[in-house]
């Protein structure tokens, strides 16, 4: 299952994003997000995520929760920690 949904004006991911326990590609680039919620790190078939151009200042530790992640993209963005 594949989500884009770039090149809008999102501030928020929703916690609900959880349910889409499928999901493989998530595109969020070129947003406004600025934190990312710990439910992200549940969907464990991740396996691109897409987070360039927001204003992202730190990734949490769960990150390594992603076991299958692959591509990770956080170009441009405002991140002081990781």
């Amino acid at each position: 299952t594949y989500l884009y949904a770039n090149n809008n004006k999102i501030t928020k991911i929703n916690p609900d994003i959880q349910a889409l326990e499928s999901l493989i590609t998530l595109n969020l680039s070129n947003n406004q997000i600025k934190e990312l919620p710990k439910e992200l790190f549940h969907l464990t078939h991740l396996q691109e995520l897409y987070l360039s151009d927001n204003h992202i200042q730190k990734v949490d530790n769960q990150l390594s929760q992603l076991d299958n992640l692959r591509y990770l993209h956080l170009q441009n963005n405002k991140l002081k920690a990781i």
